[in-house]
């Protein structure tokens, strides 16, 4: 029997992984979505950058490092790793996650050490600290779709490359807490997705900008995001409700 002191240490730390959609860190942070601002409120300030897409943070209780990786030219949360001060066992996190006993797929890292993926509506990475699973789960990995897809080489169909970053060519960078002013709106849609916000953009030839609305931003929708497709508009303006992106700019 899985020790309950155990798991309870486990979720207290980091995890609200049994939710209807992606993993949430904590039920605050959901890579792909969430952003660098969302990780300061959470977190407060970073605590050293590791390089110009990672940072590390104060680190819950139960790990002694916590470091988040932001999507390259932009503040959106592609990654937040949680490194234990020691090793849990495969059957407690497995238990105090609800995952399933079969990853997706397993992989060996650069050093040696066994990897495992939980895909579906989880995106969950373990990292073991050896090449065994009875070493230990030394690091728990909270992935955004696409880097999910990328770190296991999947190949899409046209109705998944939201998911891979190639789809995404001729967009400049997102950019957290602005919108447009005075746009031409061509469509707007619910999701709470950025990527599909910007497939749907990539995909239109009229469309030459997007809006994603963060969930919450409004208290008229405070579960679900909106996202906007525009023609053109007259200028950027800053508004914490958003995260927006132009095609061709650089």
């Amino acid at each position: 029997m899985v020790n309950k002191v155990l798991v309870a240490a486990i979720s207290a730390a980091l995890i609200c992984a049994q939710c209807l959609a992606q993993s949430k860190y904590n039920n605050q942070l959901q890579p792909g979505l969430n952003t660098r601002d969302d990780a300061v409120r959470v977190f407060g300030q970073p605590l050293r950058a590791l390089n110009t897409t990672q940072s590390e943070y104060p680190p819950p209780r139960g790990a002694e490092r916590l470091v988040i990786e932001y999507r390259n030219g932009s503040g959106v949360i592609e990654r937040i790793e949680a490194y234990f001060i020691k090793p849990y066992s495969r059957a407690a996190m497995i238990q105090s996650l609800k995952l399933p006993e079969q990853p997706e797929a397993t992989r060996k890292n650069a050093a040696g050490n066994l990897v495992e993926y939980f895909g579906d509506s989880a995106l969950l990475v373990l990292t073991y600290a050896s090449s065994d699973a009875s070493s230990g789960v030394k690091s728990l990995g909270y992935y955004s779709r696409g880097l999910f897809d990328r770190a296991l080489d999947k190949k899409q169909s046209s109705s998944e490359t939201k998911s891979n970053p190639a789809s995404r060519r001729g967009f400049g960078p997102e950019e957290d807490n602005s919108t447009f002013q005075g746009a031409i709106t061509l469509r707007y849609f619910g999701t709470n997705d950025i990527e599909y916000c910007a497939l749907a953009c990539a995909a239109n030839p009229q469309c030459n900008a997007y809006t994603f609305v963060k969930p919450g931003a409004y208290e008229s929708n405070p579960n679900n995001g909106v996202c906007y497709l525009s023609s053109s508009f007259e200028k950027k303006v800053s508004d914490p409700c958003c995260i927006s992106a132009v095609k061709g700019e650089k």
